[in-house]
């Protein structure tokens, strides 16, 4: 089955997927219940209402301090710059840190297989980072420590 995506058809591929989620009518975004550094990090769906762009989101479950935010700024440079699909983004405001992927909802029809694949590439790039970036914005270390080489940044 192919649907375009919004907000009621990604409440439907939880419901049949068996997904445990959590809907906002009021937003219109869905709260998909998953766990980084064994702490509640819910994964959100978020349709960008007129934009015909859907996002889904991972933020890390800690907030990066004001002091740390140019060193996380910097790491986050680096992975995006190792990866292929999503990006990392800091909020300069509130330190919230997370991995993003937006898909394209206007005229393009997906399948659950499709959407689920992404919730993974968004999950198990924040798995492969989340440790070294908690490092870095709360032990004060560098991604230069961690990450001497480009071959070896997580991709």
């Amino acid at each position: 089955m192919q649907f375009t995506l919004g907000f009621d058809s990604l409440r439907s591929l939880c419901e049949r997927c068996g997904l445990a989620f959590k809907a906002n009518e009021d937003t219109e975004q869905i709260a998909l219940l998953h766990r980084v550094l064994d702490e509640d990090a819910p994964m959100y769906l978020v349709p960008h209402a007129g934009r015909g762009l859907v996002s889904c989101v991972l933020p890390l479950p800690f907030r990066v301090p004001a002091e740390r935010r140019a060193a996380v700024g910097e790491a986050a440079t680096r992975l995006n710059a190792a990866g292929c699909a999503g990006c990392w983004t800091l909020d300069a405001g509130s330190g919230e840190l997370s991995f993003r992927m937006t898909l394209a909802a206007h005229g393009v029809a997906y399948d659950d297989d499709g959407v689920l694949f992404v919730t993974r590439v968004v999950a198990s790039a924040v798995e492969a980072a989340a440790a070294d970036l908690q490092q870095i914005a709360l032990g004060g270390r560098s991604s230069f420590e961690l990450w001497p080489r480009a071959g070896l940044v997580p991709g």
